[in-house]
């Protein structure tokens, strides 16, 4: 049988409980069991194999911390419409029994950043998600959370356009009353979503990575089909050829045009390859030889 060692009492009276919050984390952290004080750690799911542990264990620490309080205290939290009875939900009631104004605004300093979660400010919806968990829990360490049913629409709204789940969803609670929709079924519509969100993440970043290696396998990419270095496409190379031979007879083609036209050009010109200077002393002479090297009678 675990026996953990008392510590100082808490007082009705004492507006600052912070060494006795600390003394308590020091007398469960040897039995690894100071987590059980924390609001914003969800509790396993009631389905789940280690729900029985977490209630025995929780039970238990809240019992041992009721003997750390002072009579007042005690005869408060008898007189409240429930009885805490796990070790955060104690916890956090005697928070709010001894902090007074403090904790009104701290609640108020949560609320708003409650209020100002959007799903921009977080890298994936899956952390969105978690995160929205997290601060909709300290407000309810307030008794300041919104209804669950306005929690689950939030994220449904936030998310709709990358979880396809979140229509599904949408179907499955729409013939329910929002009233009636409980905590435990939103948190479990919450972990259904994240796994989604995880999942969707991962087949969106395959299907991104394999498209990468697609069009670096065609436009200029190294062993690509089409434009690539050492590409296998033999239509692509039999393009290339038939391009070349085009510009090739492209080019025969300018020669031969501009050969013509120098031919049309001034009718007293030397022929082609014919220095200039023999063929002015030939004028002058009034004789000229044709291509054969035949002497020809001036042109008037």
């Amino acid at each position: 049988m675990t026996k953990i060692q008392k510590v100082r009492t808490l007082e009705h009276n004492d507006t600052d409980p912070s060494g006795w919050k600390q003394a308590l984390a020091y007398q469960l952290i040897p039995y690894a069991l100071e987590w059980l004080l924390d609001s914003n750690i969800p509790r396993p799911h009631k389905s789940h194999t280690s729900f029985g542990r977490w209630k025995y264990w929780s039970r238990l620490v809240a019992s041992w911390m009721y003997n750390q309080i002072d009579v007042t205290l005690q005869n408060k939290l008898r007189n409240l419409s429930k009885m805490p009875k796990y070790a955060d939900q104690l916890y956090d009631e005697l928070m709010s029994m001894t902090q007074g104004s403090d904790r009104m605004q701290t609640a108020f300093i949560e609320m708003r950043k409650f209020d100002k979660m959007k799903r921009s400010d977080y890298n994936s919806a899956s952390e969105y998600i978690e995160e929205y968990q997290r601060q909709y829990h300290v407000l309810a360490r307030f008794k300041a959370a919104p209804h669950p049913s306005h929690g689950l629409s939030q994220v449904l709204q936030n998310i709709e356009l990358e979880v396809m789940k979140v229509q599904f969803i949408r179907e499955e609670v729409a013939s329910l009353e929002p009233k009636k929709l409980t905590l435990d079924k939103v948190e479990e519509y919450w972990r259904a979503l994240q796994a989604a969100a995880d999942m969707e993440g991962v087949a969106n970043a395959t299907y991104n990575n394999n498209a990468g290696r697609g069009r670096g396998n065609g436009r200029g990419g190294l062993g690509g089909n089409r434009g690539g270095r050492g590409g296998h496409n033999n239509n692509g190379h039999n393009d290339d050829n038939t391009q070349s031979n085009k510009d090739t007879n492209a080019v025969e083609d300018d020669t031969a045009t501009a050969k013509k036209k120098k031919k049309k050009g001034l009718r007293k010109q030397p022929a082609d390859g014919k220095d200039i200077h023999e063929y002015a002393k030939e004028m002058r002479n009034g004789t000229q030889k044709d291509d054969n090297n035949m002497m020809q009678p001036a042109i008037a």
